[in-house]
Parts: C-alpha cells; structure tokens; sequence
C-alpha cells in the first residue's frame, strides 16, 4: 500500500505518469487508501503535486520477460 493521497482526478493528462494515480500503475490499498481530488489549473498538465514515476524497476521486468521468449 503506497504511503500517500492517492489521486482521484481521472481527467488529469498526466495521470498515466503520476505515481498518485492507479492508471501510473500504483495499486492502492481498498478500502483503507486516501484517494484526494488534486486540483490543478485548467491550463496545466499537472497539479502542484505531481509525483513523476520512476519505471527503471518496471522496465527491467519487461526487458527480461522479452528475452526469455
């Protein structure tokens, strides 16, 4: 379970990105998670919040995956 306020905005352009969000790829803990509703300007492509995911581990995984094939 990640230990932050988890983002509910699921109009965000950036949510893909975002370690806030479940569609980065961050699981949150049902039904203890906080999940917040960040709010960002309408001209930006983030909130003040934005949590950039770091896929250096993720990447590997696949990378390895491909070559076992």
């Amino acid at each position: 379970m990640p230990d932050i306020s988890m983002c509910a905005d699921d109009e965000c352009p950036s949510r893909a990105e975002c370690y806030r969000h479940k569609e980065s790829g961050t699981k949150p803990h049902v039904p203890w998670q906080a999940f917040t509703d960040f709010q960002r300007q309408h001209d930006r492509d983030q909130c003040p919040f934005f949590c950039p995911v770091l896929h250096t581990k993720r990447a590997s995984v696949v990378k390895t995956e491909q070559n076992t094939e």
